[in-house]
């Protein structure tokens, strides 16, 4: 049987119901470090009092971050395809933030309409390349301000290269911000702060595109 790049949450699901270990993350602080990368890229000023839709929200782990700890003022909206982490993230009970179960691979649309920033922390790690440029295609028709995201970079240093990745996919980065800059030409990349295995962008819409 073939599996697909949901299985892997689906067995860890199973095996420790919904909560971090189920997010794959090797540990809360990378889990943290990424979160922090993306949200100073965007920078906290343009996230304060913006609408937020969180693609693979998980347990409400980014949701907390911006609402409660950097209280940003957002409305937010996150979106995962196990029922038990959308679960565990309403049980948080954060203000201004709405907890909904999606499959973001299916063809059906998502439950929101567009919003200021697309965020996407992890979600596409187990996705084919096809599958992830589907998602991304879609997040990025849904801002009107901008899209920020991470994924494991094909050019991480020495004491990244030969660690196991489970069922994460690595991806080009060069590819990734040749179709980033395809859309605009606002895009900044970071890949310093785990030493190229992680990588995130962020691409802004100019103003004619808003």
């Amino acid at each position: 049987m073939t599996r697909d790049h949901l299985d892997p949450y689906r067995d860890a699901v199973r095996a420790h119901g919904g909560g971090f270990e189920a997010t794959l993350w090797g540990s809360p602080e990378t889990q943290r470090l990424r979160f922090d990368v993306l949200t100073s890229m965007i920078t906290l000023d343009a996230l304060r009092g913006s609408r937020v839709l969180d693609l693979g929200c998980g347990d409400g782990a980014l949701a907390q971050v911006l609402c409660i700890e950097l209280r940003l003022g957002v409305s937010y909206i996150g979106l995962d395809a196990m029922p038990e982490m959308v679960e565990a993230a309403r049980a948080k009970a954060i203000p201004r933030c709405v907890f909904e179960r999606c499959d973001l691979t299916d063809d059906a649309p998502w439950p929101a309409s567009r919003v200021d920033w697309v965020l996407l922390s992890g979600t596409l790690n187990t996705m084919n390349d096809a599958l992830a440029m589907q998602v991304l295609d879609r997040s990025w028709s849904l801002c009107t301000r901008g899209l920020a995201f991470n994924m494991l970079g094909d050019r991480p240093g020495a004491a990244w290269k030969d660690r196991p990745l489970g069922p994460s996919i690595r991806r080009s980065v060069v590819a990734m911000q040749a179709w980033a800059l395809e859309r605009t030409a606002l895009v900044e990349l970071r890949q310093d702060y785990m030493d190229g295995h992680d990588v995130s962008l962020v691409l802004r819409r100019s103003p004619s595109q808003s």
